[in-house]
């Protein structure tokens, strides 16, 4: 399962990014106002590394990206680098709409099916919802790869009918288990093409890997900037001990794309990296 957690311009200055992840995850609404960021993407495809682009749904609220300005975009970066099989970018999605996300998914495809690699992700207000668009991503032409978001209504309407009321964030961490389950016990996982978009506590993935390792097989990849912003916030490590940590600080990366990073927070990043790594066996 690979792994990348996003990081500020600091940090791909200086290498981190490279020496921690396994590929680069890029949003694109820090294109326009970061012509950095911008080549630095660039130059992770001119190097033969894959890199997922992000529609930047979740920074922007759930408002789905321009989607003309997103495959501009697209065009370019491949243009620019010379290279788009190792360029895959996510389809703009709404959230908890499954209609409206299939409509767009269907439509961008058929409209534009720009060079590069097509994710498309989960929508719904409840878990039939999820299923019902998984279902039909899977038969959709042109989808190389499904995103489970975190955020999902569905989850915390799930879990609140299961266990009542309790907490957000762990509720959405169990909420996207469940639905995995549910997709491999009605036997709709066929490949591994699964892409876990963010996550709501940093020590879900261990779920996947190590305490349900059947999922794995159908689990290619992950991001969260958690390990991240746990480094700049806090001074508080990641410990194995305590699983890591019960809740998720509530900064977004891309609002701190340009902060400068010290040495103590920047070693407190990478050792927070790597027990991210050991203790959910990615």
């Amino acid at each position: 399962m690979k792994v990348s957690h996003e990081m500020p311009l600091a940090l791909l200055r200086d290498g981190t990014e490279v020496k921690v992840n396994d590929y680069f995850y890029a949003l694109v609404h820090l294109f326009d106002n970061s012509p950095e960021y911008y080549q630095y993407t660039v130059n992770q495809l001119k190097s033969g590394r894959e890199v997922i682009l992000d529609n930047s749904a979740y920074e922007l609220h759930g408002k789905p990206f321009d989607t003309e300005k997103f495959v501009e975009w697209i065009k370019k970066l491949c243009e620019d680098s010379g290279a788009n099989n190792n360029l895959t970018y996510i389809i703009p999605d709404e959230f908890d709409e499954m209609d409206a996300t299939y409509e767009r998914a269907a439509k961008f495809l058929e409209a534009f099916n720009p060079p590069g690699r097509a994710m498309d992700v989960c929508q719904g207000k409840n878990i039939f919802e999820l299923a019902k668009i998984f279902d039909q991503y899977t038969k959709l032409r042109g989808v190389w790869r499904i995103g489970i978001n975190f955020m999902s209504k569905a989850y915390t309407t799930f879990m609140e009918i299961a266990t009542g009321p309790g907490d957000p964030w762990m509720h959405r961490a169990q909420g996207r288990k469940y639905f995995l389950e549910h997709l491999y016990h009605t036997g709709k996982l066929q490949t591994r093409n699964i892409h876990l978009l963010g996550a709501s506590l940093p020590n879900e993935f261990r779920y996947y890997t190590i305490e349900h390792p059947k999922l794995s097989d159908f689990i290619c990849s992950l991001d969260t900037s958690a390990p991240v912003i746990q480094g700049m916030f806090s001074n508080d490590l990641y410990d194995i001990g305590n699983q890591l940590a019960h809740s998720k600080l509530p900064q977004k990366l891309a609002e701190h794309l340009n902060d400068n990073i010290s040495e103590p927070q920047r070693l407190r990043i990478i050792y927070n990296a790597e027990v991210f790594r050991i203790y959910n066996g990615v």
